[in-house]
């Protein structure tokens, strides 16, 4: 077997590199959008690596604060002995907090990093892959608000409730103040969807998390608890899915598989269940 490599992404194969990850684009959306934000402006906020024998067979994103997404290829049992070494090479001296993408890769780095650092993970996660079905045709019953820096304030109760619920590990502490930068952020880039039905905080939220050239990937999607059951989260996932898919987008979201009432919820917008993910954190 020809040894495989781990490199530095190197922008002269960069076909290569989008023919490998179209096919799982599904799963890589914000692998994609970094990508593309590189390719495009020449920077990045962290490191692009591949691995290499004949032919490509994965790309991985280390973010400088220690998030890891990933798209790799299916490996022998032979080949898979050897990225987990070199994985767990890479990592020993490298923070890391959080792995993201497809759950066989998800699963594969995550045993490389505890092999290499010695180290558990303190929470795995389970997720269904939904997709849009661009064919579905659905009423919108709630007047649905795209929400700009002047709703910081109205929405940072239910963002920082999400954040709490179904974001954070049980281990970590909350941190407003990076809960309103990353908010404020989204609500820079218009990516921030809510109800309002007039009260003091917007009852329900919905975010677009990533998006590439062909791809939108939905997220941050909650409903205030005393509002629950209205349809809210329906409402939001299919205005900005059926959006995005009619200017050419397909659209995915990424749901645990034990939150059996927003499985519900989101068929019920027009998604199907497709495959697993996976999230681990440290």
């Amino acid at each position: 077997m020809e040894k495989i490599k781990l490199l530095p992404l190197d922008l002269k194969c960069i076909e290569e590199v989008w023919s490998f990850l179209k096919p799982q684009e599904a799963y890589c959306v914000q692998l994609c959008e970094r990508l593309e934000e590189f390719v495009d402006k020449g920077k990045s906020n962290g490191n692009f690596i591949c691995f290499v024998e004949k032919q490509l067979l994965g790309v991985i994103f280390v973010s400088k604060a220690g998030m890891v997404l990933h798209s790799l290829g299916e490996f022998s049992d032979d080949q898979r002995l050897v990225v987990k070494r070199l994985l767990g090479d890479y990592f020993a001296n490298r923070k890391v907090y959080c792995i993201s993408g497809k759950k066989t890769g998800t699963t594969l780095i995550c045993e490389a990093i505890i092999s290499s650092k010695n180290t558990r993970p303190v929470e795995i996660r389970d997720y269904n892959l939904m997709i849009f079905d661009s064919k579905f045709k659905n009423n919108i019953f709630f007047p649905v608000k795209k929400c700009n820096l002047e709703d910081l304030d109205k929405l940072f109760f239910i963002q920082s409730e999400y954040d709490k619920i179904e974001v954070l590990p049980a281990t970590y502490s909350f941190d407003e103040k990076l809960c309103k930068k990353k908010l404020f952020f989204s609500l820079q880039k218009e990516r921030v969807f809510a109800i309002d039905i007039g009260s003091e905080n917007f009852v329900a939220k919905a975010s677009i998390n990533a998006k590439s050239s062909r791809y939108t990937q939905i997220g941050g999607v909650y409903t205030d608890n005393t509002y629950r059951g209205k349809g809210y989260a329906a409402t939001l996932v299919n205005y900005i899915a059926t959006n995005a898919s009619n200017i050419g987008q397909r659209v995915v979201l990424f749901v645990r598989k034990d939150n059996i009432p927003a499985i519900r919820s989101y068929t019920k917008a027009g998604f199907k269940s497709q495959d697993s993910y996976g999230i681990v954190y440290f």
